[in-house]
Formats: structure tokens, sequence, C-alpha cells
């Protein structure tokens, strides 16, 4: 019976999403991000992943009916706040433009963070040479070799990647291929979804702006040849992390082999993310996980808490339990989170759904500011957070959410204080003029 409601539901609410006469915003990627991560649902079964004598075997289990249900709230809680959001725009008659109009002070503070990340990124490559130059590519074994100043690369990477895209006047090409070549490295260290999330935050502000589009069919109407590449874009997106390591190492063979092998693919299909946190979901469901990792919200905003309290004082206890109950023979990698069951087993239904309107009252709180008169940086700062929120949330727990706002809000603020201390060209001029004259 859930399941038919959930099918119901989930297609009456994409249609709305696709068909209804609306800008694109996060929070169609929400609806739309619920439907692809958690896709296994239209088949009713997932495979769960376990070790048996060292061998990596998987098991074909029936989803259970609290998971379409789980799912379902998180659905409709995005309906809902869509609803209020378009309703509420048609009684103000406001329409957020999305234009970001660059200064002097916001290129020049760019730059500086461009050479501040081009010395990160050196630094980075000399430290993890062996591991990405060697012969074979090991993901593993890199990010156990990884530091705080490769992190930090990362997340300054994307930052300067959306910056990149939406600087404009002079300069606009040359920050787009600086935000390429930085996004370029992260591929390098292994990871997808900073590409990936930093083309979501570009992707809705292009959308955005485009005067002829009004919905997400008419977008695919009117740019056939961008939606097509879009459509092919997405399951590369969950491909790529079994073609990645062949890409790396220059593996033609073994890319070939990968793309072209029915078996294979159907492997990464089926062991897929999306499957693997479907199956996350149902299993803590199952199990009825209890933590009160919620209780350490508050705490986990404060500048260094966790790493400076060695985990004790900000304890990742919802992922430590998780892992043992669901998979106790998986011990030598990890399989990803949940927030939805996090959500369940800090505060049952009742806290499903309370954080289920508490991350749509986010989305759409963030994505007002972006799209105001702030700050140029701060308006990246929440542009370059809000596909965490809206697509990226699924496998992540509260602990990893909070970490990449509070890191994006870190970088933000440091752009803005840069914009501030680039003196004003009237000021300049008038200190030059003082000099001659002096």
């Amino acid at each position: 019976m859930w399941k038919t409601i959930y099918l119901f539901f989930c297609i009456t609410v994409l249609l709305y999403t696709v068909f209804k006469k609306r800008k694109a915003d996060f929070l169609s990627i929400y609806i739309v991000s619920a439907v692809i991560y958690y896709w296994p649902l239209f088949l009713g079964t997932v495979e769960k992943c376990d070790v048996i004598d060292g061998m990596r075997v998987f098991n074909q289990i029936e989803i259970s009916d609290m998971t379409y249900l789980a799912a379902l709230i998180w659905i409709l809680a995005g309906f809902y706040w869509m609803l209020v959001s378009d309703i509420s725009r048609v009684r103000l008659k406001a329409e957020y433009t999305a234009a970001f109009q660059t200064d002097r002070r916001s290129r020049i503070a760019f730059i500086v963070l461009c050479a501040a990340e081009t010395g990160l990124i050196a630094v980075s490559i000399v430290h993890n040479h062996a591991f990405l130059f060697g012969s074979t590519f090991n993901k593993v074994a890199l990010l156990n070799n990884q530091n705080m100043a490769d992190e930090w690369a990362m997340r300054i990477a994307i930052f300067l990647f959306v910056s990149g895209f939406l600087i404009k006047g002079k300069g606009e090409r040359i920050a787009k291929l600086c935000g390429c070549v930085f996004i370029s490295y992260t591929l390098l260290m292994g990871s997808r979804s900073h590409l990936v999330l930093g083309l979501m935050a570009i992707g809705i502000i292009w959308l955005r702006q485009q005067k002829n589009v009004h919905s997400l069919w008419g977008f695919a109407k009117e740019k056939k040849k961008v939606f097509l590449m879009i459509v092919v874009f997405i399951p590369m997106v969950f491909l790529l992390k079994e073609i990645l390591p062949s890409l790396i190492e220059g593996d033609l063979e073994g890319l070939k082999h990968v793309i072209l092998s029915d078996s294979r693919r159907n492997d990464m299909l089926m062991h897929s993310e999306p499957a693997i946190i479907t199956c996350n979901l149902s299993e803590t469901l199952r199990n009825r996980l209890e933590v009160q990792s919620y209780r350490y919200v508050l705490l986990s905003f404060l500048p260094g808490i966790g790493t400076l309290s060695g985990g004790r004082i900000v304890p990742a206890d919802f992922y430590e339990k998780f892992q043992e109950t669901v998979y106790p023979r998986v011990t030598q990698f990890g399989m990803g989170g949940t927030f939805l069951g996090e959500a369940y087993a800090n505060g049952w239904w009742i806290g499903l759904v309370i954080m289920a309107n508490v991350i749509c009252i986010c989305i759409l709180l963030m994505e007002r500011y972006a799209y105001g008169k702030a700050n140029f940086f701060l308006r990246v700062m929440f542009l370059t957070a809000l596909p965490y929120f809206a697509f990226y949330i699924h496998r992540q727990t509260w602990a990893n959410l909070a970490s990449e706002l509070q890191n994006m809000i870190y970088i933000g603020v440091l752009g803005y204080i840069l914009c501030l201390m680039v003196p004003d060209r009237r000021l300049a001029d008038g200190w030059r003029l003082q000099k001659d004259t002096g």
C-alpha cells in the first residue's frame, strides 16, 4: 500500500515541478534529487552489501514499508514549501532576478583567493604525489593520506569555481578558466561531488537568467541540446565513481571495459550510490536505530569545536552506531550515511517531519539571501552551500552538513574581508592626487 501511495505522490509532485510555470530553484533540485536518490523504491528491492571471508557480497532484500513513508514525508515537505514559495511570489509580485554584479573590489579579492588556492594546490600535489602519479590509483589510500590543507584546497576550489562563472565584466573569461582549473584539481583528488555540486549552483543561476524559460519543461523545449547533455550527465555522475580511477590512470582499456560491459554496467547500477543510500535508510528504519546526535547541532557550528575536542564534544555517534548495526561485518570501508535515517533515529517520525521542514526553510532562506543585494562573496557563500542541502543531503549526516555550511561561511567571510581591505578607487585616486600635489 505504501509503495502505491508513494509512487502516486512522487509522480504528481514531479509533474508539478517539471510543468508548473515557475523559475528554477533549489526546491526543484530538492524534489528531483529525492526521486533520483531513491529510485530503487520504484523496484521494491535493493541489494545490501556484506563481507564474508574477506569478500564483498550483495544480498537482495525487500525495501520496508517505513522507507516509503519516510521518502513520502520528505517529498511532501518539499512540495508544501514549494507551494508556499509560489503563492508568496504571486502575492508579493516578486521574482528574484539572480543577477550577480561584481565590482572592482570583488574582482581583486577573487584574484587574491586564486593566488592562495594555487599555493594550497601546489602543496597538496607535492604531499600526495606518490598516490596521484603512481602506477595505479588507490582512492582509499589517497583519502587516508589527505590532510587539512588538501581538504581546504578542495573546498576553496568549488567556491572559486562557482565565483568564476558568476563574475561579470573585466576578466570574466579568465575567472571562468581559473574556476575550471581549480575544479579539475578536485577530480584529480578523486572527488566527483565538488564538480557536480558546483555545476548545480551555476546551472540554477543560468536557468533563472533565461528570460524565455519559465519552467523545466519549457527549458527542455527551448534548450534541447543543453537538456540532452544534462540527461546524459546525470547517470554519469553516479557511474563516475567507477570510471574515475581509469580516467586518472589513463587506462583506456579499463575505461572501455567499464562502459561497454553489460554485467559491469548492471553492477554499477544496482550497487550505485542511490541503491546504497536507499538500503541505508531501509535498514536504519528496520532496525529502529536510536541516537541523540542532534544534541550537538548548535555546538557543531562553533569553530573547530569538533576537531579540537577529538570528537568528545561533538561525537559522530549516528554514523558509528549505524555502521556497526546495519553493516557489522563491513569494517574496511564506509557505506555512506542517510540523513533521513538519522532524523528518524533522533526523533522517530516527529523528528523526521521536523527536519524535512527545517531543511526546506533553510533552502528558502539561503536562496533568498543568495539572490539579494549583499556582497558578492556572501551571496556565493550561500549559493555554494545550497546544493549540499538540496541534493547531496541524502548521503550526509547533520554533522557533515553543518560542517560544509560552516566551511563555506569561513571562505565567504574571508572573501568579504578581502573586499573591505581593497581601497575604494575614488579614495585611492584622492591619495594619489594628494601625494602629487604635496
